[in-house]
């Protein structure tokens, strides 16, 4: 799952250098630069490695990642917070209208409160299924709920939904956060490897079976 966020993140990332952003790496670098050290810069604030290997000057390849760098983190805190605002307001959905405590409740008990009335309903349904071995965890006074209304535990689904929603969209803000670093250090390497530049074009086109969006990154040098 992992590998595929960075893969699709840097056909993002392609497509806006491609568009103009930074459509473009032509700088020429000092000759006497460190691609390692202009790399290492890089993976450590994107853009760094492109002021480092241009003397001193940000460039429109390093203003542009630095600033979508800058951009990703701020969305990241965003959406961080929103998750946790969501996760405390489900939470207390559950405490006052359910009756019952997510503190150290497992994944399994918190989708199941959200798909059944009352922990008796639960337990009948693990009945007719026959999962015996879910029947005792059903049973335990401690993982009882009984929702006050239909619409209480409707709005604590959405709720929860909308918490993971904002977690997987952390997570691919993770990901852009690595891929942008990639992109810029490995850029930034030729750049001060090579006196005579290197050039980064991307583009994003359709699939001719499928139509899906597949993305080309090029470098040269």
């Amino acid at each position: 799952m992992l590998v595929r966020s960075l893969s699709l993140v840097l056909i993002v990332v392609g497509s806006l250098i491609s568009t103009g952003a930074a459509a473009q790496i032509a700088d020429e670098a000092p000759p006497s630069r460190s691609a390692r050290k202009a790399l290492g810069l890089s993976l450590l604030v994107p853009g760094l490695g492109h002021r480092y290997a241009n003397g001193g000057h940000w460039g429109k390849s390093g203003s542009f990642f630095l600033a979508a760098d800058i951009g990703i983190i701020v969305s990241l805190i965003g959406t961080r917070w929103r998750e946790s605002d969501l996760e405390t307001t489900y939470r207390t959905l559950a405490s006052s209208k359910a009756g019952t405590d997510l503190t150290g409740k497992n994944r399994a008990f918190v989708l199941s409160l959200g798909s059944y009335d009352s922990s008796d309903e639960f337990k009948d349904v693990l009945l007719r299924t026959r999962q015996w071995d879910r029947i005792a965890g059903a049973e335990d006074p401690a993982n009882y709920w009984d929702w006050e209304s239909e619409q209480d535990r409707l709005d604590y689904r959405d709720l929860r939904e909308d918490a993971d929603a904002m977690g997987r969209r952390a997570s691919w803000m993770i990901a852009a956060l690595v891929a942008n670093r990639v992109v810029s250090g490995v850029t930034a390497m030729l750049r001060a490897r090579n006196s005579g530049g290197a050039d980064l074009s991307a583009h994003v086109t359709p699939d001719p079976v499928n139509g899906a969006m597949v993305g080309t990154v090029a470098v040269r040098w």
